[in-house]
């Protein structure tokens, strides 16, 4: 055979080859196109490696090498609550995030309920042979708007309160005015108290937002009652087991503007009796204090207002220390009292 004959009988059998692979080749339909299977990537993604800045928005990324969404979400929610430093509540989050310590020369970490958040995004998601990707994005500027709507709302709280009191004590002038004082501080505490701690939130949302000037600021509050408190004089009788702390249980008193008076005054506006009874004991080789320390009000005519009785227990090597560990521990429970829960007793003058 010449050679015009070899590439004749070459191109036929091309030809034919050409023809087969086409009847083959399945017929295209709009949507029922073969799947094509491409190759996965097992590099990290950009958006992991460098996640986005913006002003309005917090991104956060999440891992997880077992292919778990929801464990991936989790831990994306977890790092931007790192970012903002705060303490997400109510979630399931807290136990992890209290696990980074503060800072000591950055900002503390501000514990916030779940529930003051809006709801976190999942924007992105990536899956390698190895890992799980999962990028989730928090909405601060909805989160800012929720937090100036509750602190308009707290501003008009606190008004209210301090209008009903000004209108009771112009139809009841001959009210107490250590007990209106102090019913006004308890009905002002949570409602201050809350919009400080929003304002403060909103500060992480948004920072630098203003708000508006509250109708009254905590500090305002103390400076208020320690006005009311200088009129009430405070006489304080001690057991003698608690002499060697009475010099710090008073000054605690007059830390918050108690007017504190020489013992035995007539008629003082309160009477602080404070007892201890403690019962000693030996535990396994410790020497053991168990005390109870009780701290009744009167009024200086003898009325009762109530009291408190708190049970503490001390143990060391040696007992001389173990009354020291009382003592201290006394002082502490003390001061909380006073700071938190004195304010009541007033209340009912």
């Amino acid at each position: 055979m010449d050679i015009t004959g070899h590439r004749f009988l070459l191109a036929a059998t091309l030809a034919c080859a050409l023809v087969l692979q086409v009847a083959c080749e399945p017929q295209y339909r709009p949507g029922r196109e073969p799947q094509r299977v491409e190759s996965r990537s097992n590099a990290i993604p950009t958006w992991v490696l460098q996640p986005p800045l913006d002003l309005d928005y917090t991104y956060g990324v999440g891992t997880d090498l077992r292919m778990d969404r929801n464990t991936a979400i989790a831990e994306g929610r977890r790092d931007i609550a790192r970012q903002l430093r705060i303490v997400i509540r109510g979630d399931g989050q807290e136990e992890d995030d209290l696990e980074i310590e503060d800072d000591p020369n950055g900002r503390k970490r501000v514990s916030i309920d779940h529930l003051e958040l809006p709801g976190i995004t999942v924007t992105k998601q990536a899956e390698t042979d190895h890992c799980l990707y999962v990028q989730v994005a928090l909405n601060r500027e909805a989160w800012a708007t929720g937090l100036r709507n509750r602190i308009t709302e707290l501003d008009r709280d606190i008004a209210a309160v301090l209008t009903s009191h000004e209108h009771q004590s112009e139809i009841d002038p001959k009210t107490h005015p250590v007990g209106a004082a102090a019913r006004l501080h308890q009905r002002l505490m949570p409602l201050v108290s809350a919009r400080e701690d929003k304002l403060s939130h909103l500060q992480i949302a948004k920072p630098g937002s203003i708000a508006p000037q509250a109708p009254i600021t905590l500090a305002e509050m103390r400076e208020r009652l320690r006005l009311v408190l200088d009129r009430v004089s405070v006489d304080i009788v001690a057991d003698p087991d608690l002499e060697p702390v009475l010099p710090q249980l008073t000054a605690t008193c007059a830390g918050i503007g108690l007017r504190i008076v020489r013992p035995g005054t007539a008629k003082p506006t309160l009477r602080l009796k404070l007892t201890l009874s403690s019962k000693q004991m030996t535990v396994d080789g410790m020497e053991r204090l168990e005390g109870t320390f009780q701290s009744l009000v009167e009024t200086g005519d003898g009325t009762s207002l109530g009291g408190i009785t708190i049970i503490l227990r001390t143990s060391s090597l040696i007992e001389t220390v173990a009354h020291d560990r009382l003592m201290r521990k006394i002082q502490v429970r003390w001061a909380e009292y006073i700071e938190k829960d004195f304010v009541d007793y007033l209340t009912r003058l």
